[in-house]
């Protein structure tokens, strides 16, 4: 599953955060849509002028026979319908009564967003447990199984992953795989992620499936057989595997 980036505008007051009342002004045409590849979007804004008149964004200006129209456009970021990141401008609109409602020059705070990288360490908890007994479009069926599930060769392998950190949830499972922790000779297998991290006797199509709700994610796949004929030859059974990934919260 690939994370979909969205976008969405917003017209408010200079404050950023009150409405306009009447939609005196508003965002027409592509208000909101995927985000295009070169990551440019066109926003459109339009003001009636007999609603303007009543609104107190239509401000007095220093010069004779003109207004002020002082907005904030604000530009939101969502993935999966989650908003991460958004940018606000202070746009001042001098428009000339004299002519009738002539827009005569638009002032903007700024004109083009800052483009950086910044890292933000954030911790969040996260609790996992197998769930034998879900199922993946049933969320209300991912429970915590007793006692600890046996596997064999060909078992259908069920974890759960659930965030427990206020106002934190999981969108995608972005990873997943297995390796042996005490010993053995088998590679670490790729079970879910981009091609190039999954074995290639799996060809490109991932070989596990997942699915989140709320708080929680459920992973479905196989353990691959190769893991049951390492044996230990002390224990004379398989070594015991870990699996791990990465979730997008």
């Amino acid at each position: 599953m690939t994370p979909t980036r969205d976008y969405r505008f917003e017209v408010f007051k200079e404050d950023c955060r009150s409405s306009i009342p009447d939609a005196a002004v508003k965002v027409v045409g592509n208000t909101s849509g995927v985000v295009p590849l070169n990551g440019e979007v066109e926003v459109k804004i339009d003001i009636d002028p007999e609603k303007i008149a009543a609104s107190d964004v239509f401000q007095d200006s220093t010069e004779p026979n003109k207004k002020n129209i002082t907005i904030c456009v604000k530009s939101i970021l969502e993935i999966d319908s989650v908003e991460i990141n958004f940018h606000e401008t202070i746009m001042s609109i001098i428009v000339n009564m004299a002519n009738d409602f002539a827009i005569e020059n638009i002032v903007t705070e700024r004109t083009e967003a800052i483009k950086q990288n910044e890292t933000v360490d954030s911790i969040a908890t996260i609790n996992e447990f197998f769930c034998p007994n879900g199922t993946l479009t049933q969320p209300d069926t991912w429970t915590e199984g007793t006692p600890t599930p046996v596997f064999k060769q060909g078992s259908i392998f069920k974890v759960c992953l659930e965030v427990t950190t206020p106002n934190v949830s999981p969108k995608s499972i972005l990873k997943f795989g297995f390796s042996q922790t005490d010993g053995g000779s088998k590679k670490p297998w790729g079970m879910l992620g981009p091609d190039e991290d999954k074995d290639k006797l799996f060809g490109k199509g991932s070989v596990a499936a997942f699915n989140c709700s709320q708080s929680k994610c459920m992973i479905q796949t196989m353990i691959p057989a190769e893991y049951f004929d390492d044996l230990n030859s002390t224990t004379n059974k398989p070594f015991d595997l870990e699996g791990s990934g990465s979730i997008l919260l």
